[in-house]
């Protein structure tokens, strides 16, 4: 047997909510093994979605920035790297392409046309969408 990631966590989360939880002394620890217990199920979910999610967070953040940076004029400061689809190494992509973001947003959002304001716009909507879909590690909570 060769159990995922997420069903480990999910099941040790079960366990220490069903089974141990309601045994521990109330108080501190019981509540302590609760919390745990949610967290790890919450872990569970989000590991299971993880790399698709951060895969198509890239590679719409490469698109995003390619047209951004084909309106201000400059070559696009990043290019589509995904071969390697282990969580850590797409996290690390992603605030690669996060952070080139920021000054090709600058650039757009000193665009005073119809295309800037619209490109503008996009980007926005890309990163509100993107915070939506990613969360944070509160959303746990």
């Amino acid at each position: 047997m060769n159990p995922s990631p997420s069903f480990g966590l999910a099941e040790m989360g079960r366990r220490l909510l069903e089974d141990m939880a309601p045994v521990i002394q109330p108080g501190y620890s019981a509540s302590e093994a609760g919390q745990i217990g949610i967290m790890l199920l919450g872990v569970a979910e989000k590991w299971d979605g993880a790399a698709h999610h951060l895969r198509a967070e890239n590679r719409a953040l490469v698109t995003l920035l390619v047209d951004a940076a084909a309106l201000v004029g400059t070559p696009p400061p990043v290019t589509q790297d995904d071969d390697d689809i282990r969580i850590s190494a797409l996290t690390e992509i992603n605030e690669r392409l996060r952070s080139a973001l920021i000054p090709v947003h600058a650039a757009v959002e000193l665009l005073d046309t119809p295309e800037g304001r619209a490109m503008n716009d996009r980007i926005w909507d890309h990163l509100r969408a993107s915070q939506a879909r990613l969360g944070s590690a509160m959303d746990l909570f």
